[in-house]
């Protein structure tokens, strides 16, 4: 069995709070395979921290491969420094879609948000069946212009071919982060939306993936993530939840 470190596609944000929808996991865990080569499609439902959004879903690629100690993990690329059994070493390159649509609600409207290209390290530490994970990645684009971190602990179960992998962490945003996705510039403030600038922020959050072995190459995949959001966010004149969720589920094959 193999953990795929790097994060899949799958997260609607780094954690749930951050903002891309189609890479979150939260970010999403990456999911466990044999083979280093798997394909799939999944889709994921999503309730982000925007105020006015409405619940919303779409479908989303599941691609892993392994080329030595090269990677793609949907959206994410990069490279494996050191690996073995109890420690894992990365440099991962991943895509930051664009967080919201301004249709999504009229407290969005008007307001510009790109998407971006981040780098970063990402570190493993396994025991046994635990495993520590810690990552920090930048904005390479000079779009957010920030930095973020995880920091996350996990316990992985293995039942026949069922193997679910739960863990709490905690996403440390510094400020030009939270005021590029959750801050109203001056030029963007109207007399429903005050101008805001919020500061570095500390979201806990817990998430849970599970896959299911249907055969030798065909497998079901499915994660749960939720993020709370820290003062500094809830207090932005666009944000009108506590915190964010998402659900996913897919089908994947292993060559």
């Amino acid at each position: 069995m193999r953990l795929t470190f790097a994060a899949l596609i799958l997260s609607v944000s780094a954690g749930l709070a951050s903002t891309d929808r189609s890479s979150d996991m939260a970010d999403w865990e990456g999911f466990l395979s044999d083979s280093n080569v798997s394909v799939g499609i999944g889709a994921v439902v999503y309730r982000d921290l925007y105020k006015g959004t409405d619940t919303r879903g779409e479908p989303v690629p599941a691609i892993t491969a392994e080329f030595g100690d090269v990677f793609i993990s949907g959206r994410s690329f990069g490279y494996t420094f050191t690996k073995s059994r109890a420690m894992q070493l990365d440099a991962v390159f991943k895509y930051r879609g664009e967080p919201f649509e301004t249709y999504y609600s009229d407290a969005l409207e008007g307001l510009d948000r790109d998407s971006t290209l981040e780098g970063g390290l990402a570190a493993k530490f396994t025991a046994g069946k635990y495993v520590l994970g810690v990552s920090a990645f930048a904005d390479l684009l000079s779009e957010h212009q920030g930095y973020y971190a995880d920091i996350y602990a996990g316990r992985l179960f293995r039942q026949a071919n069922l193997m679910v992998l739960p863990k709490l962490g905690v996403n440390v945003y510094d400020d030009n982060y939270n005021r590029y996705y959750y801050g109203v510039l001056e030029g963007e403030a109207n007399g429903s939306r005050p101008e805001y600038s919020p500061s570095g922020s500390v979201s806990p959050y817990g998430s849970v993936f599970a896959q299911y072995s249907l055969s030798e190459k065909w497998s079901v995949f499915g994660s749960a993530s939720i993020q709370f959001a820290d003062d500094t966010v809830r207090e932005s004149p666009i944000v009108g939840r506590d915190y964010s969720v998402s659900t996913m589920m897919g089908v994947s094959y292993s060559f």
